[in-house]
C-alpha cells in the first residue's frame, strides 16, 4: 500500500514546479515587433544613451531602436547589461534601413558587455536590435551609440528646393575700339537682330531621400523623408537618383500611392541593392 501510495503523489508533486513558458516572449498578437521602434537622437558629438530592459516571462523580449543618421560612416552600439536573473543574457545587431544586417558577428555569450560595429552604414535611417536569447532572460541595460561620418560622406539633404540651373546665354558683343558714327568708308550692311534665347523653364521638383525600404509585390517599397508639409501629394511621379551620377537611373520611375505628413510611400521596379546604394530621389509635381 505504501509504494501505490508515493506512485500517486510524485506526479502532483511535480507538477508544483514551475509551469514552462510556452509563449514566444512578444505580445500577443505581435507579428511585427521592429515597427514599433524607439526614435534615438544623437547629440552634437554624434552620441546617444538609452537605458532599457528586456524580459522573455513578461512578453517584452526585444527592443527595437531608430536612428537617424546625417551622412554615411562607421556606427558603434555598445550595450552594458545587468541580469535580473542568473545567466541573463541578451543579443544586439545593427540593420540598416532594409532591415539588412549590418554590424558584425561577434561570439561574446554571457559577457557584461556586447558592442556591435557597422564599418560602412549608409546615411538616413539605420536600427538597433537588443533582444533575450533564453526564455528565462530578463535584463536591464544600457545602450551607448557611437557615429563617426565617412571623411568623404556628403551629408544628407534635410531639403532642396526647385532646380534654377539655366542654360549659359551667349557672350556679349565686345564694345568697338572707336565710335561707329565717326568711322570712314562705306557703312556695314544692317543685320537683322537675332531673337535672344529663351531661358529653359526651370524644373518643379523635389529632392528627397529614401529612409526605409524593403520587398512588396515583386518590387521594393519605399518610404520617402517628404510628404504632405513639403507639398508632395499621391500621384506624384519621381526617380532614383545615383550616387555617383547624380543622373537618373534607368528603370527606376515610380508614383508616389501614400502620403503623410511628413513621408510618403511607392513602389519601385529595381532591385534591393540598387535602393540600398542609391538612397536620392526627385519628386515631380504632375502638370496642372
Amino acid at each position: 500500500m505504501r509504494t501505490t501510495r508515493v506512485l500517486v503523489l510524485l506526479p502532483i508533486v511535480a507538477a508544483c514546479g514551475p509551469a514552462a513558458i510556452e509563449h514566444s516572449g512578444y505580445p500577443e498578437g505581435e507579428s511585427q515587433p521592429w515597427n514599433k521602434n524607439k526614435k534615438v537622437q544623437l547629440d552634437e558629438r554624434y552620441e546617444a544613451k538609452v537605458d532599457g530592459t528586456v524580459s522573455y516571462p513578461k512578453r517584452e523580449r526585444a527592443r527595437w531602436y531608430a536612428i537617424e543618421l546625417p551622412a554615411d560612416g562607421k556606427m558603434t552600439a555598445t550595450v552594458s547589461i545587468d541580469p535580473r536573473v542568473p545567466g541573463a543574457d541578451v543579443g544586439v545587431e545593427i540593420l540598416d534601413a532594409g532591415f539588412n544586417l549590418v554590424s558584425k558577428d561577434v561570439d561574446d555569450e554571457l559577457q557584461p558587455k556586447k558592442e556591435r560595429v557597422a564599418d560602412n552604414v549608409t546615411g538616413g535611417k539605420a536600427y538597433i536590435h537588443i533582444y533575450t536569447l533564453k526564455r528565462p532572460d530578463e535584463a536591464d541595460y544600457t545602450l551607448r551609440v557611437k557615429f563617426a561620418p565617412s571623411l568623404t560622406a556628403a551629408p544628407v539633404k534635410a531639403e532642396v528646393g526647385p532646380t534654377d540651373d539655366i542654360a549659359n546665354l551667349p557672350d556679349l558683343a565686345l564694345v568697338p575700339p572707336v565710335d561707329p558714327k565717326r568711322r570712314t568708308g562705306p557703312p556695314r550692311p544692317h543685320t537683322p537682330e537675332l531673337p535672344k534665347p529663351e531661358r529653359p523653364k526651370p524644373v518643379t521638383g523635389v529632392s528627397a531621400t529614401i529612409v526605409e525600404f524593403g520587398s512588396k509585390e515583386g518590387k521594393v517599397r519605399i518610404i520617402i523623408n517628404k510628404g504632405s508639409e513639403q507639398g508632395v501629394d499621391a500621384g506624384w511621379k519621381g526617380f532614383i537618383v545615383s550616387a555617383k551620377t547624380k543622373g537618373k537611373i534607368e528603370n527606376s520611375e515610380f508614383t508616389v500611392s501614400k502620403v503623410k505628413a511628413t513621408e510618403s510611400e511607392a513602389l519601385v521596379g529595381v532591385t534591393m541593392d540598387i535602393v540600398q546604394q542609391n538612397r536620392g530621389v526627385t519628386l515631380l509635381k504632375p502638370p496642372e
